[in-house]
Parts: C-alpha cells; structure tokens; sequence
C-alpha cells in the first residue's frame, strides 16, 4: 500500500514542468497577429466554402503563419500554408478555427 507522502512524491516526478508546457488557444484565423502560427483543427462553413477552403490547402492539421495581418476589414491577410502563399479575406478567415501555440517561456 502507497501512503500519501509516496502519492506525492510519485505526483511530483510525473507532472510536468511550468516552462515545459506549451498554452494552446483555439481561435479563428481572424484573430491572430502577424508572426503568429497556429496549427488549423476545423472549418466553420458550407460544403461548398468548405471545399475551397481546403482547396487552398486550409485542412485540418495544416500549419499557417500569418505573414501580414490587415488591419482593415478591406485589407486580406496573408498567410502561409507550407510552401504556398494566401491572401484571404477577413470573411473566410473568421471561419478556419485554429490552435495557435503561445510563446513558451524559458
């Protein structure tokens, strides 16, 4: 039988460190900064949406980094999906949720 002191100290050796874990938020593509990477998990839309989204290479898993972000909702932000280039508009881009990775503190 383990006493509580062995309990703890089993917890202590298994929980990870603070600066070892990475804060994800879920978001729309919308909301992030220039700079920000993010990792897409799901698409907000119609089939039809849905289908040229994807077209453009916005699936699930799919790594984006936001090259300039418009400050206008004239202005599309550009993003990059590996080796591609995009630029979409703030309509579309409120419906790709992503996971984004917070800076991760040393």
């Amino acid at each position: 039988m383990i006493n509580s002191a062995e309990n703890k100290r089993l917890y202590e050796e298994q929980k990870p460190s603070v600066s070892s874990v990475k804060s994800t938020r879920i978001s729309v593509l919308d909301s992030l900064q220039t700079s920000e990477r993010a990792t897409v998990i799901g698409l907000n839309t119609s089939n039809d949406l849905q289908g040229r989204l994807m077209g453009m290479g916005l699936t699930a898993g799919a790594k984006v980094e936001i090259l300039q972000g418009g400050r206008s909702i004239f202005k599309p932000l550009l993003i990059a999906v590996g080796d591609t280039r995009i630029a979409i508009g703030h309509d579309l881009a409120q419906m790709v949720l992503v996971e984004a990775d917070e800076v991760k503190d040393a």
